[in-house]
């Protein structure tokens, strides 16, 4: 019986073999030796306009008050970005809160409320670069008190970004050039290519950027890196 039932298991297996070679399907090694190499490209380019938040906060004892005086000194700092060229599109309101402030130390057991903390950022995209410090000193002037994230980019980047990524797709290739000759192997056709997105990186160099010697704030806009990856496979005989 065990004999029978291990000659029946034999043929099913065969069978399975067969039919499998039949439909096309090859085992895995008989799809060909592949070589794989990363390439990465790089273009840089000079920044052409500029992105940053300034707010305005204000406290006072009543929400009115502190609402009031938040209006007037918002409405102050627009008013000189506009008279320094920034366009209305280009600025917008990113964030608005109104919360009380308290003293925790009070003596009488619960929280005193101290007044109320109004705070109004603006988004402000700056693109005539050579004035940068000056508007910085000009928004101050007028009320902003709170800064951030000043950072440089560029309308050119999706353009330099396709020239990175087709210099990285030859790198690519030359690298597995290289690797297929080290192997003793001929390089063939491009069996896959994947983009890996390292996006773009700001980078100042010495001598590139531009300081607004106008201005009392000192500010240099470097310039922009943008990197590209690819990793493809190739066949090799």
């Amino acid at each position: 019986m065990k004999k029978l039932i291990c000659v029946v298991l034999t043929l099913l297996m065969i069978t399975a073999v067969s039919f499998a070679f039949a439909e096309g399907t090859q085992p895995a090694l008989d799809a060909g030796a592949t070589v794989t190499a990363m390439g990465t490209g790089s273009v840089v380019i000079v920044p052409d306009f500029a992105t940053i938040t300034l707010g305005v906060s204000t406290q006072a004892e009543t929400v009115s008050d502190a609402q009031r005086q938040n209006a007037a000194l918002v409405s102050a700092v627009r008013d000189s970005l506009v008279a320094w060229g920034v366009a209305w599109e280009d600025i917008q309101t990113n964030y608005f809160s109104i919360y009380p402030v308290y003293d925790y130390n009070y003596s009488g057991g619960i929280d005193r409320i101290l007044g109320y903390r109004v705070e109004n950022n603006l988004n402000v995209i700056i693109r005539e670069l050579d004035k940068v410090s000056a508007i910085l000193d000009a928004a101050m002037d007028a009320g902003a008190n709170q800064s951030y994230g000043l950072t440089f980019d560029s309308t050119k980047r999706g353009e330099a970004y396709d020239q990175a990524l087709a210099m990285a797709a030859r790198e690519a290739r030359r690298k597995a050039q290289i690797l297929a000759g080290a192997a003793d192997v001929t390089l063939g056709e491009l069996v896959n290519a994947t983009e890996q997105n390292m996006g773009y990186y700001g980078e100042i160099k010495a001598g590139s950027g531009t300081m607004d010697m106008r201005g009392e704030t000192p500010i240099m806009n470097g310039s922009l890196t943008v990197v590209a990856s690819v990793i493809s496979t190739y066949q090799v005989d």
